[in-house]
């Protein structure tokens, strides 16, 4: 893709842009007495030719970034759908798989059948909150991958859980607990992305815990409050994800 960019735009700017500077310098030389007025225009166009140079490097520079850039968030996008798309492939398949074994159990006599139905209509259900819950996910990861609205959502816990356990906001404990729920932000942004809990780092997750009497409550503070925060809560709509490892967070990190 980038080849194809600087091959298609760089060099047919490049190119007008020198065929212009050419064509100035020669229609300059065909005037055929240098005379002290011509003198007087060279020392003019000359150095305004030469600041052209830095100027037509810069559009040219901001034209290419933003061509790299919609052409990145076009393949972004269109791996997104991708991977979505196999996702729901996945799932669809295995239910259509669990469908026939279920066809077939219902045919049997078997008493074992029955269990075995109980199991089957249960792993059903598992994959299609499954596909239900990814593409809340994604929609969850979208917001969060933002970085005005992480940030915003970061500032506005951080400091509401600070002036709520009376901790200065301009203290290091401060600034040491802000990088900890950062970094449970973090955690929760991976772990929806896959629908599979990562692993929890208590030690890093927590550097700020010995410094406030290793009292656990402003970090439950903090992510019970991201966990009732209306934005996430609007994209997780009743699925329940952003409690679910949130709480299974809390729990990990009250172990340490």
């Amino acid at each position: 893709m980038l080849k194809t960019l600087f091959k298609s735009t760089t060099v047919t700017l490049f190119s007008l842009y020198s065929a212009f500077l050419w064509w100035i310098g020669y229609e300059i030389g065909r005037i055929p007495d240098k005379n002290e007025l011509v003198l007087e225009r060279e020392k003019i166009i000359y150095p305004f030719l030469l600041g052209l140079i830095p100027l037509a490097a810069a559009a040219l520079n901001y034209f290419i970034n933003t061509q790299i850039e919609e052409q990145s968030k076009t393949i972004i996008e269109e791996k997104e759908k991708e991977c979505e798309n196999k996702v729901k492939s996945y799932a669809i398949n295995h239910l259509r798989t669990l469908g026939l074994v279920e066809i077939e159990l219902r045919k049997s006599n078997e008493p074992v059948a029955t269990e075995c139905l109980l199991k089957v209509n249960s792993f059903k259900e598992i994959f299609k909150n499954y596909v239900n819950n990814y593409e809340v996910s994604q929609e969850i990861v979208k917001w969060l991958d933002n970085r005005k609205e992480r940030e915003k959502l970061l500032e506005k816990i951080v400091a509401e859980t600070l002036r709520k356990n009376n901790i200065s906001a301009m203290s290091s404990v401060s600034r040491a607990f802000s990088q900890d729920i950062g970094r449970c932000v973090n955690w929760l942004r991976d772990s929806i992305d896959v629908l599979d809990k990562r692993r929890v780092y208590p030690p890093e997750m927590t550097t700020a815990l010995s410094k406030i009497g290793n009292n656990f409550k402003p970090y439950k503070d903090a992510l019970t409050a991201i966990k009732l925060d209306d934005e996430l809560q609007q994209r997780s709509g009743n699925t329940g994800i952003i409690e679910h490892y949130l709480d299974e967070l809390i729990k990990e990190l009250m172990k340490s």
